[in-house]
């Protein structure tokens, strides 16, 4: 060939910016750092990473540590695993950022109290539990939120409480406030009503004497 002509070379391959180098799932997912971290906690496809001793407060993890490093007691960064409802790993941030802040609840939102209440109640940390209960009890709220707070919550007395403000009432029941209370609750609410309006139409008629003993 002659030796001046060109010599071709075949067209780079396009390079791809910021491409993984490993298929670990750890790498990709949302992390969130708290102060003193050791335990990494995976909610779904997020990644926690909090302290030892915040996670021990809650019985149920500090079951899932333990068996983690028996499995592997040489590793210095446990990972512990929980699955469950799209809404938890929402509700775990909410809760270890309310935990940084547990002498100010009162400036806490009520979402992340009923966060902190609902992961304390399902990972067992009852204390935790009753100091968010408290506070919501001290928030103005209204009937439907407090009904759904109750739900939520498995407080039985919050919704029997919405229930009796709503069969009291003057005003109607709106359709929200229907929808939100469900068949059951709406009928239970609808009946008391009734009840009440028949008693001032028609009150009770005073028992004969002859009934009462007196002559």
């Amino acid at each position: 060939k002659d030796m001046h002509t060109p010599m071709s070379f075949p067209p780079p391959k396009p390079q791809v910016p910021n491409a993984p180098t490993s298929t670990d799932p750890q790498e990709v997912l949302p992390s969130h750092d708290f102060i003193g971290a050791i335990i990494k906690l995976q909610v779904n496809d997020m990644v926690l990473r909090i302290s030892e001793p915040q996670i021990y407060k809650f019985a149920s993890l500090k079951k899932l540590v333990e068996d983690a490093r028996k499995a592997d007691p040489h590793n210095p960064t446990l990972t512990i695993t929980v699955r469950d409802s799209s809404e938890i790993a929402s509700d775990f941030l909410n809760t270890f950022r309310l935990f940084n802040n547990l002498a100010e609840l009162v400036d806490s939102s009520t979402e992340s109290l009923i966060s902190a209440a609902l992961i304390s109640t399902k990972y067992d940390y009852p204390k935790l539990r009753t100091l968010c209960i408290q506070e919501l009890e001290r928030r103005d709220l209204g009937v439907i939120e407090r009904l759904q707070i109750g739900r939520t919550l498995g407080l039985t007395s919050w919704e029997d409480r919405a229930c009796k403000e709503l069969s009291e009432r003057a005003e109607m029941i709106t359709r929200e406030e229907m929808l939100a209370l469900g068949v059951d609750a709406y009928f239970q609410v609808a009946s008391a009503r009734e009840k009440q309006l028949r008693d001032e139409r028609y009150p009770p008629k005073p028992a004969p004497k002859w009934r009462l003993g007196i002559e």
